[in-house]
């Protein structure tokens, strides 16, 4: 197990040397492409989190992606407009109202009975599909179906520059966050909700706040990128909150986290 860590630390910390070296060799066209990759990655991440960690599948995860997005735009749409810097402190709001709503809905979903994952899918997905509507219709806040345009550049960042590295540093940061919390005494807990939940539940852990706690900081994970999201595209529309890129999302961590969920299995008791 020791030497199989050490495996899985050496990868990673040459996978975060590639990423963010890739400008120097591969140029800053392919950074950008690579940097669009890297946010919708951490989307996944966010889903695979809870579906993989603690056995809750979140449908419509591009919500909370699309709320960072949303949020970061208006910050830096407004630091732009009223031609002062003090807005730009604004955007953690891009990821503490998304991690916020996510651990609301989790706690009411799943304080009621712990049986609820089909039910918490159903209803994420529907939230989702309410957020897409939203964006569409409240053309007076979020510019309807064409979206928020003309977003600024974070500031002392180039979206076709060293933006690329916020973005690659943000992934090495996440990465690294839920590898450290799935070691932990909290990631050994996640990973016991779908093995048996009613023995933790007598055993006095409190599921529902585990699986919100999952939740909440899923949502944080898939703001981060959709804050990074709006500097980087330069515009926000309908498509970032749609059903389309949750399912992209839900693929994705499928794909990806399969031989994660094999490792786990495999691991005799």
């Amino acid at each position: 197990m020791a030497s199989s860590r050490a495996v899985d630390t050496s990868l990673q910390v040459a996978t975060a040397a590639i990423l963010l070296s890739l400008p120097l060799w591969a140029g800053d066209y392919s950074a950008n492409q690579i940097g669009l990759l890297l946010l919708y990655g951490m989307a996944t991440q966010s889903v695979a989190l809870c579906w993989g960690n603690s056995g809750f599948l979140p449908l419509g995860q591009s919500l909370f992606f699309g709320l960072g997005a949303y949020v970061s735009a208006f910050v830096l749409r407004s630091a732009a407009a009223a031609g002062g810097e003090w807005q730009i402190f604004l955007l953690p709001l891009a990821i503490a109202v998304p991690a916020t709503l996510a651990y609301a809905i989790g706690f009411i979903v799943f304080a009621r009975r712990i049986d609820s994952g089909p039910f918490f899918s159903l209803i994420t997905l529907a939230l989702c599909m309410l957020g897409f509507l939203l964006a569409n219709q409240w053309s007076s806040v979020t510019g309807g179906f064409n979206g928020l345009t003309d977003i600024t550049d974070l500031p002392m960042t180039d979206r076709y520059g060293n933006l690329y590295y916020v973005i690659a540093a943000a992934a090495v940061v996440v990465t690294a966050l839920i590898t450290w919390l799935n070691r932990r005494p909290i990631g050994t807990l996640w990973a016991a909700i779908p093995e048996n939940e009613d023995r933790l539940q007598l055993f006095g852990f409190a599921t529902h706040k585990l699986k919100a706690a999952a939740f909440g900081l899923s949502g944080a994970i898939a703001g981060l990128g959709g804050a990074l999201y709006a500097p980087h595209e330069g515009l926000v529309g309908p498509q970032a909150v749609g059903v389309a890129l949750s399912a992209q999302f839900v693929i994705w961590a499928a794909v990806g986290g399969s031989a994660v969920r094999w490792e786990r299995n495999s691991v005799p008791s």
